[in-house]
């Protein structure tokens, strides 16, 4: 078949120049220097910190308005922007089947300085929505909502004042989905006010409390350049 047939640069004769552009390195280059930075409010509680084992001293920092740090792991940097693609395609299937669903929802609960966003509010179904990717192995286990998701909606309920929540696990290797209705509890809430409560006793008097002080937790810690570990300085020598 004569090379004519098919008009254009494929069979052409000319050369292009030797290729320089590498799409890995460009998007590793992208998602470290997103790294460098992070988007969230300093100074408060956020949400996803108010968990029933979190690292005290990971809470006493984020309260103090300490400048925390991405992890720049390209591994890391890649689940995170995936999980975003996941949310966004959901939240704009939401828009398009529920006139009222409104995605990105700011959350403020001034009296414990608690801030945040929400995934998602069906106003007229009242309903909190929130969205969460995981992995294939952590979703074949999952019978029951992550303790910690349970706590973090509590604080997007009331300050809503949406006492329920559809809280919406996706798999990321499949898109298989599973869903669990999480009703409002006044006693997970009387814990998170109580670990609110300690952390400000220990701002008050300027002293940081024990952190967790194991390198699984620690080496992902977005304080650990200021914290310093001895986990991980052990890890190090």
């Amino acid at each position: 078949m004569s090379d004519n047939s098919f008009p254009g640069r494929c069979y052409g004769k000319t050369k292009l120049p030797k290729p320089r552009f590498d799409l890995g390195v460009e998007l590793e280059y992208s998602y470290a220097k997103e790294a460098r930075s992070y988007s969230r409010k300093l100074g408060v509680y956020h949400p996803s910190s108010l968990k029933p084992k979190v690292c005290r001293r990971s809470l006493f920092y984020d309260r103090k308005g300490i400048e925390p740090k991405r992890s720049s792991s390209f591994r890391d940097r890649k689940l995170f922007k995936l999980g975003h693609v996941i949310h966004d395609g959901i939240q704009a299937t939401l828009e398009r089947i529920f006139p009222d669903f409104e995605g990105e929802v700011t959350v403020a609960f001034e009296p414990l300085e608690i801030y945040g966003h929400a995934d998602g509010v069906l106003r007229e179904e009242d309903w909190v929505i929130e969205l969460k990717s995981i992995g294939d192995a952590s979703y074949k286990v999952l019978v029951r909502p992550v303790k910690d998701h349970i706590y973090q909606v509590h604080c997007y309920m009331v300050a809503l004042d949406i006492p329920r929540t559809q809280l919406l696990y996706i798999n990321r290797n499949t898109g298989d989905m599973r869903l669990f209705r999480v009703e409002f509890d006044e006693a997970i809430w009387d814990e998170i006010v109580e670990i609110i409560r300690v952390n400000e006793e220990a701002i008050k008097n300027n002293v940081p409390p024990e952190g967790v002080n194991k390198a699984y937790t620690c080496r992902g810690c977005k304080f650990n350049y200021y914290c310093e570990p001895e986990c991980l300085q052990e890890t190090r020598s």
